[in-house]
């Protein structure tokens, strides 16, 4: 794994890696969570859950694994891919941010490492505050909850804006460096 460049983002500083190598197994499953009512049996919900689970070895004979379908791209085995993944400190926990298909051509962003590597601290609390307030503005409309509300634009509008900083710095690292060894 190769330790690239750094991206500062808020108070953060992002260090990118990335790693080169070929498919070498894929594991593709579904799981389905249903839940019934108690007493009629009647089914409330249901989730599936799909996994891709990817093996990639470059040519030192390191291995990363990693879920594709959580990217939202699929790749067969023996393709060529670039993984691209962040850490806020320098031994700290390593996230998936990118992957790129060589061969298809085809880039897929893991949405929970991209949001937690773009977002401040305790952002999903923040989302939930934000979404209250605009919420709370909207169905009991005054010009005293205007302010709390354009706080709440002007939140979301930040992640939205830092995400794509996240995205557009793995897509940077990915071209500059996505085809070393290979």
């Amino acid at each position: 794994m190769s330790d690239l460049s750094e991206l500062k983002i808020g108070r953060r500083t992002l260090t990118f890696f990335y790693f080169n190598g070929v498919v070498e197994h894929r594991r593709d499953s579904s799981h389905t969570t249903t839940t019934y009512e108690q007493g009629s049996n009647r089914l409330v919900s249901s989730q599936t859950e799909h996994r891709s689970d990817l093996v990639i070895r470059n040519e030192v004979g390191d291995v990363q694994q990693v879920n594709a379908a959580a990217a939202h791209v699929s790749i067969r085995e023996g393709a060529r891919v670039t993984l691209i993944l962040a850490a806020t400190r320098e031994k700290g926990p390593q996230h998936f941010v990118s992957v790129y298909d060589h061969d298809s051509g085809q880039t897929g962003y893991f949405a929970k490492g991209v949001n937690d590597m773009a977002g401040p601290p305790l952002y999903n609390m923040g989302i939930i505050v934000a979404v209250t307030i605009c919420v709370v503005g909207v169905f009991n409309f005054s010009a005293g909850k205007i302010l709390p509300m354009a706080l709440a634009a002007a939140f979301f509008y930040e992640l939205y804006r830092r995400r794509k900083l996240v995205r557009a710095h793995a897509d940077m690292v990915r071209v500059k460096h996505g085809t070393a060894g290979q």
